[in-house]
């Protein structure tokens, strides 16, 4: 398969470790609703906005890729070569999770398909993940 599309694979699965803050920040969660006998449970709807926060947060940097992207020799950039937005990197990073959630990652079967071997949330973010600094739609 070309492209960059095994090399996102292993980006996810090399981002768990770092992403697993969320696992940390769900267990404080849980000892923080039981301390305050749940009036703190609101919290739980914050959680997601980790993710989300930290993925915006190094798609918008410089560098232009999360840790597991960098670590795999992937970046993130708009369809006509420049750097993403900070406000295209947090529609990058919601439509991701939103969509996963909806679809229980279903929808990431889109780029087997497709002839460009994008994601849905890179065709409606209108950013391009590449390897390098490849600027080719795949």
């Amino acid at each position: 398969m070309q492209g960059p599309l095994w090399f996102r694979i292993l980006a996810a699965e090399a981002e768990k470790p770092v992403t697993d803050p969320t696992l940390v920040a769900a267990l404080a969660l849980s000892v923080l609703t039981l301390l305050s006998f749940g009036l703190l449970g609101f919290l739980w709807r914050l959680l997601p906005l980790i993710a989300i926060l930290y993925t915006t947060f190094w798609i918008a940097t410089p560098g232009a890729a999360t840790i597991g992207m960098r670590c795999t020799g992937l970046t993130v950039r708009r369809v006509d070569g420049g750097d993403p937005s900070p406000l295209q990197a947090l529609l990058f990073a919601a439509l991701f999770y939103a969509l996963v959630a909806v679809t229980g990652w279903i929808i990431m079967l889109l780029p087997l398909v497709t002839t460009q071997h994008r994601a849905a949330h890179d065709y409606l973010s209108g950013l391009l993940v590449t390897r390098g600094d490849r600027l080719t739609v795949f």
